[in-house]
């Protein structure tokens, strides 16, 4: 009898802990202000552009386009405002 409930407490703490461990799916997040990248790029894609194409090889960080905010003192994905607007070089 002892045996059983062991048995049976080890399955269902199994089972608990196998739910409880399956991430629920998040749809994809949806980017409404993309200009040059196409709207469905993933968020790893615009990480991995953002971080290597622009912080990495123009030496510049991410508030040197993006907006700071006061009290974190951390980028928003706000663009700054204030900038000229430039025309594409080609």
């Amino acid at each position: 009898m002892k045996r059983k409930l062991i048995a049976i407490g080890l399955i269902a703490g199994t089972v608990i802990l196998c739910v409880a461990a399956v991430k629920p799916e998040q749809p994809p997040e949806v980017y409404k202000n993309l200009q040059v990248l196409p709207a469905n790029t993933s968020s790893k894609l615009l990480t991995r552009i953002m971080v290597d194409g622009f912080n990495d090889e123009l030496g510049v960080s991410c508030n040197f386009c993006h907006a700071e905010n006061k009290e974190t003192k951390q980028p928003t994905m706000q663009v700054m405002k204030n900038r000229k607007k430039k025309s594409p070089a080609r």
